[in-house]
């Protein structure tokens, strides 16, 4: 549940950016806020990367032993609520890797075209 609302949430703040870009109508505001957003963005980064060495998050960690492997399943028997769940996320990762990934930025450039007409 968090990661889908983690993920959500990242959908929705570009799509909000998007539209707030798209509102703009000189390209060298759309490009000086652009920036501005994207230096928004980098706070997390910021707060990272002024942790100490030693903290856990920064230090280095032992690699998880994998002890069930994929090829070693032979027949999976999912229930009604795995299939869900399953058809949930390919439906979230085709949305995701078939427009949001490699369109989206585009879609800055088309909206005001679109939504003036």
């Amino acid at each position: 549940m968090i990661g889908f609302l983690q993920a959500l949430a990242g959908v929705l703040c570009e799509v909000s950016c998007l539209l707030y870009l798209a509102s703009i109508d000189t390209p060298v505001d759309v490009i000086i806020r652009f920036i501005a957003m994207g230096s928004i963005a980098k706070v997390d980064d910021f707060f990272a990367g002024g942790l100490p060495d030693e903290n856990r998050i920064k230090g280095k960690s032992k690699a998880m032993p994998v002890t069930v492997h994929r090829r070693d399943i032979v027949l999976m028997k999912r229930t009604l609520p795995q299939h869900f769940k399953r058809f949930v996320y390919k439906t979230m990762r085709i949305v995701y890797a078939s427009f949001l990934f490699y369109f989206l930025p585009f879609a800055a450039l088309f909206i005001p075209y679109i939504a003036t007409a």
